[in-house]
């Protein structure tokens, strides 16, 4: 079941202006959210990093009084439907425009939510031969503009995997498709540095901020010497990778605590204030 509501028809969502600049050149941004029964997590945290994003890019954006209200109504609705767990996609984009790069005047938005199973396994992940451009303006917004990671992450699919990874023009780690990426080396704990042109993820920031992951910088070529690895999001948590191509990850006692750890902390009221 999915629900959605939109700026111009509320709950009777269905369409897309086909002159939206969204659709027609990828002008946009996105935050998608993990909803529980206590409401979004860390809800804060990916409208501030919308605000940003926006600021950036130089996007119009609803006030954050809006979006709160209408993030409201939607959970209403998810209550309705008896649906504890889901992934609520808030969207942004310039709005319909003249043919053309030129944006229009007025933007527009919608929230599209639906249920979210709490499984999460062990996965197999694809190192990409596509590279991430750790120069990008875009690598600290979530942009619509998703092509090279739908193509990264569609590949790895049809490969029998699924997750993608992405390393930057020099040949560091940077990314997942749709994740970012936790490995332990020397004992410690570490994620990539903003500077491989990662996304700055509401989840990577908690595992920061909150259980003192380290920011490093990992060669490809380092891989072999991991003592293991993981994904991160707001929304999976902490995932454990069980393999990237040919190499097998050893399961790390540090990130199986890790993982333990980030769903404690879903459950805590800090992450819900807003």
């Amino acid at each position: 079941m999915i629900i959605t509501w939109s700026v111009t028809d509320g709950f009777n969502a269905t369409t897309v202006d086909i002159a939206d600049h969204g659709l027609l050149v990828g002008d946009g941004i996105f935050e998608t959210m993990k909803v529980t029964d206590q409401g979004v997590f860390a809800l804060n945290r990916h409208l501030n990093r919308l605000i940003a994003g926006a600021e950036l890019i130089d996007l119009q954006i609803p006030a954050r009084t809006e979006i709160l209200a209408a993030i409201e109504l939607v959970l209403d609705k998810l209550k309705q439907s008896n649906i504890a767990q889901a992934r609520l996609r808030l969207t942004v984009t310039s709005g319909a425009g003249p043919v053309g790069p030129e944006r229009g005047k007025e933007p527009f938005w919608f929230i599209r939510a639906l249920a979210i199973s709490p499984k999460r396994n062990a996965v197999k992940v694809h190192h990409s031969e596509i590279v991430r451009n750790e120069f990008s303006i875009l690598n600290s917004v979530k942009s619509v503009s998703y092509l090279e990671t739908v193509v990264a992450y569609d590949r790895a699919l049809k490969l029998g995997f699924q997750e993608a990874l992405l390393s930057n023009t020099q040949g560091y780690l940077a990314e997942g498709a749709f994740s970012n990426l936790l490995f332990v080396v020397k004992d410690l704990v570490i994620t990539p540095t903003l500077k491989s042109g990662c996304l700055p993820g509401v989840g990577r920031q908690i595992v920061i901020e909150q259980f003192g992951v380290q920011e490093v910088d990992l060669l490809k070529t380092e891989l072999v010497n991991s003592q293991g690895a993981a994904l991160v999001s707001s929304i999976r948590g902490v995932q454990l990778i069980e393999s990237i191509d040919a190499i097998a990850i050893p399961q790390s006692p540090a990130l199986g605590d890790l993982l333990k750890k980030f769903d404690h902390y879903q459950s805590l009221p800090d992450e819900y204030v807003i």
